[in-house]
């Protein structure tokens, strides 16, 4: 059933980070939907349906134009199948204090450069 009609964008902030199994019931038809409206999402985070930690694209995935992305990449993005469903991939500052970062892994935290509006293309 497509429940979207037209539109210039489509921001994808349905399912996020935590994915527990494949999209189903309205999820499942909100993702169909957008994918039918091509080149027009732009995921927030992660794609809904992309797993982030393996990557793996599960039943049904968004397939977005563009992700921006928080604080860290994901290791999704590192995968072949992550990256093809996540287009163009931005990563946004969030301002998380360094010792944060430093708590994840030393050296972990992104380098934002001045005027970059805290975005990083990877």
């Amino acid at each position: 059933m497509q429940i979207i009609g037209t539109a210039d964008y489509i921001i994808d902030a349905l399912i996020g980070y935590h994915l527990k199994g494949s999209p189903h019931g309205d999820f499942k038809t909100l993702i169909e939907s957008m994918n039918a409206v091509p080149g027009k999402t732009i995921a927030y985070d992660i794609p809904s349906g992309l797993d982030s930690t393996t990557g793996k694209c599960l039943e049904p995935t968004v397939r977005a134009m563009a992700t921006l992305t928080l604080a860290l990449p994901k290791r999704a993005f590192t995968v072949k199948a992550g990256q093809e469903v996540s287009g163009k991939i931005f990563l946004g500052d969030l301002g998380i204090p360094d010792f944060l970062y430093g708590k994840i892994k030393s050296g972990s935290r992104p380098h934002f450069e001045k005027g970059s509006q805290g975005l990083l293309k990877l």
